[in-house]
């Protein structure tokens, strides 16, 4: 055996590459590690970014539900205040013509006794 020579009848330059084969494997496995957390914390995040999305979809839509309920209430109460504002002067019109009435039974009366 020479003194380049290993106990497995390989050369030392066999030797370190096949040394920096295994280390680059474990280099890449590491990566492959590391890569591995990235992409599980990045879809933890996208996950919550889609829950976010979704409530915040949620929010709008429970707040364009409040809103068209209170235009409605309020279309609803305006025209309730309009017909009592009409019922008001139609009683306040007939309430007229009843005193009008008897201004007049009253003055016929008086007039033709």
């Amino acid at each position: 055996m020479s003194g380049s020579d290993t106990l497995v009848a390989i050369t030392e330059k066999d030797f370190n590459t096949i040394l920096f084969g295994f280390s680059y494997i474990r280099s890449l496995e590491n990566t492959s590690k590391l890569t591995s957390k990235q992409l599980s914390k990045q879809d933890s995040i996208n996950a919550y970014l889609s829950e976010v999305l979704t409530l915040e979809r949620v929010k709008t839509a429970q707040k364009d539900s409040v809103i068209i309920n209170l235009e409605t209430i309020i279309e609803k109460e305006t025209k309730k205040k309009k017909r009592e504002k009409l019922k008001n002067t139609l009683i306040q019109i007939g309430g007229a013509l009843v005193i009008a009435a008897e201004t007049g039974i009253i003055t016929y009366l008086i007039l033709n006794k």
